[in-house]
């Protein structure tokens, strides 16, 4: 349900800005370098940002921060399909209203700061998660420049593979994810 939301959500609030723009969908999703070239490009940049992304929850710095997503993925019960469908919804939607809809208005660091606080991940109170949402403005801003150079499949494959990534990591590896502390302090530590 979650995919779907995002796939359509996401879509139709870029709609009227491609309007706008007197630029349609297939015109979006037409334009750029050849496909395959833009797959291969997106998808082998997003499977890098996901591992450097990984690599970082995955210090025993962060391990508090991995332990509070991995807890919150477990509740929604994903296997691999769902984490592949979750991941082309949201590398779709997702790509079509930030990319192709807002950076061309707001430029690609500004709607990478958008992008990365919507999702909640730039909190000063939490400094765990501030590092964290920092380097993802850098990798986001990354596929924005992807958009921007290629074409919007190649930003959309990469947001797919580092969602694939980060999510199967968290979802079938909770060895990597186990809390370093007692439950009652899981948010304390988080916290901080």
């Amino acid at each position: 349900m979650l995919g779907i939301i995002t796939l359509l959500g996401f879509t139709l609030l870029a709609l009227p800005i491609f309007h706008y723009q007197d630029t349609t969908l297939q015109r979006i999703l037409s334009g750029g370098r050849s496909v395959w070239f833009q797959l291969f490009i997106g998808l082998s940049i997003g499977a890098l940002s996901g591992m450097l992304a990984w690599g970082l929850i995955s210090t025993h710095f962060m391990s508090a921060l991995r332990w509070h997503y991995a807890s919150l993925m477990s509740r929604l019960k994903m296997g691999f399909k769902d984490i592949l469908f979750l991941s082309l919804c949201a590398g779709f939607g997702e790509e079509l209203f930030f990319r192709a809809g807002l950076q061309s208005y707001m430029g690609i660091w500004l709607t990478s700061f958008v992008f990365v606080a919507l999702h909640g991940y730039l909190n000063p109170l939490k400094p765990r998660l501030m590092l964290y949402g920092l380097f993802m403005v850098v990798v986001i801003a990354g596929f924005g420049k992807l958009y921007a150079n290629f074409g919007i499949i190649t930003s959309m494959s990469a947001h797919f593979a580092i969602d694939v990534i980060l999510l199967t990591g968290l979802v079938f590896f909770p060895a990597y994810a186990r809390h370093p502390i007692t439950d009652n302090q899981k948010d304390l530590d988080y916290e901080s």
